[in-house]
């Protein structure tokens, strides 16, 4: 599973790297997938050297345990990095302790140290630990143990340190809709060996019940998701995917969501999929939508125990700083609900936002502090304008030309929000008053 050894690239050598040569040295592996627990710190080192070999109580079996979802890692940092997984008890209603142990290798003989936990049913028998005081730019192996039983073993690594700006290999995913098939990309992912870590964005789970959006594969539970239960049961079923699996015992993950790990089309005080009444008070799922996506997925909480705000910056080294943005949920308007013009974007609603002036400040300030070469902006939605052409879904025969189409384009995009778009846009050219900002990578899922 160790990556080997690369010869030293002619883009390494070289104190800059061209706009040209982005996207061959950055190495972007792109992928579209088809189709609130609590962050423990690490516990004291048990030693620097040999095998972990102490008496310990997770070692003591006193209830039947399993490890059916496996583990996973994200967020790396150049000192930590996240470590998680879920433990299925025979009893619910009971603590369940552990540990998990840290090595410099696969064959587990070179010990770095161990970390005690605790986790009930309060936090769905998740585990997340902050593994800190790691060294940058390293692979690292690990492994959860609970009342005797093991965990597969994991791959992990932390970020490269602030001065380095060696080629960077991220891959890219968003959008696996289990209904929709097989999560064959995942898969292939997993073959290689030259990852630094896989940046989802967003679309991790779908929250539609069988047959309503893809029928390949049957959901659990069986129905839309609504409740804290109904979620947590949904990402459960996710992280029981063996491809999925396979690529979280791989590298680390740094996630960020879009709109269907709550409901399609989602915005602050409501979503295109949900009604009021009927599917409860929006306010309350948005809630135990995000308490379920913080105990499932391994992120470090920008604001410890705030699980509405998740858009944070992840350094990676000299070379770039990634922005995750929430384009969602923490303070974005409805979808305009008129035709939008993608040449002069939203300009009757001036006011309306995507994102926020928190986040706005957040994007704008973050990249023009930044020392990386490049920024990258972790981004749901298309921010692009969009121009279609007549007929797309019912060609005619005879030559096409491309003219604008207001009333067929995506409200749910960037388009909608152009007033804020332009404000964004601005503020790289330097027309904001601000310097401009200089060598900025927009990534997007959704479509």
């Amino acid at each position: 599973m160790s990556a080997p050894r690369r010869k030293r690239t002619r883009a390494q050598k070289r104190p800059g790297i061209t706009r040209r040569s982005f996207l061959k040295v950055f190495g972007l592996g792109g992928a579209a997938v088809g189709g609130a627990s609590l962050l423990q710190g690490c516990g004291s080192d048990s030693g620097s050297t040999g095998n972990a070999t102490r008496t310990d109580p997770a070692e003591v079996p006193t209830q039947k345990v399993e490890f059916l979802h496996s583990v996973a890692s994200g967020d790396p940092s150049p000192n930590a990095v996240i470590l998680w997984t879920r433990i299925t008890p025979e009893n619910t209603n009971r603590t369940v302790a552990g540990r998990v142990d840290v090595y410099k290798d696969e064959a587990f003989t070179q010990f770095v140290k161990s970390m005690d936990f605790e986790t009930t049913a309060a936090k769905d028998f998740t585990v997340k630990l902050d593994c800190t005081g790691l060294e940058a730019d390293t692979v690292y192996f690990y492994q959860f143990l609970s009342n005797g039983v093991r965990s597969p073993k994991a791959r992990t690594k932390t970020t490269p340190a602030a001065n380095s700006k060696r080629p960077l290999n991220l891959g890219l995913v968003s959008c696996s809709s289990m209904p929709h098939g097989f999560f064959n990309a995942y898969a292939k992912l997993a073959e290689r060996d030259d990852i630094d870590a896989v940046v989802h964005l967003g679309d991790y789970i779908y929250e539609y019940g069988n047959n309503e959006y893809g029928s390949l594969r049957t959901c659990e539970p069986a129905g839309e998701i609504l409740s804290l239960t109904d979620y947590r049961t949904r990402h459960g079923q996710y992280k029981k995917d063996e491809d999925l699996q396979a690529l979280h015992l791989k590298f680390p993950f740094i996630t960020i969501w879009d709109d269907h790990e709550s409901a399609d089309n989602s915005h602050t005080n409501g979503a295109n999929n949900h009604t009021e009444g009927a599917e409860g008070v929006w306010s309350e799922r948005k809630a135990v939508a995000q308490q379920a996506y913080d105990e499932w997925m391994p992120i470090r909480l920008p604001e410890p125990g705030n699980p509405n705000k998740i858009f944070r910056r992840i350094q990676l080294g000299g070379l770039a700083d990634l922005f995750l943005l929430d384009t969602r949920l923490f303070d974005r308007d409805p979808d305009a609900s008129t035709p939008i013009n993608p040449l002069e974007g939203n300009t009757s609603s001036a006011d309306r936002t995507m994102i926020g002036d928190e986040q706005y400040n957040f994007l704008i300030n973050g990249m023009r502090d930044s020392k990386a070469q490049w920024k990258l902006v972790g981004n749901q939605v298309v921010f692009h304008q969009w121009i279609i052409k007549p007929g797309l879904n019912n060609p005619a025969p005879g030559p096409v030309n491309d003219v604008l189409a207001p009333s067929g384009l995506n409200g749910d995009s960037w388009d909608s929000y152009g007033a804020e778009r332009q404000r964004i846009i601005n503020a790289l050219r330097g027309s904001d008053g601000g310097a401009p900002i200089n060598n900025v990578v927009i990534l997007t899922g959704d479509v």
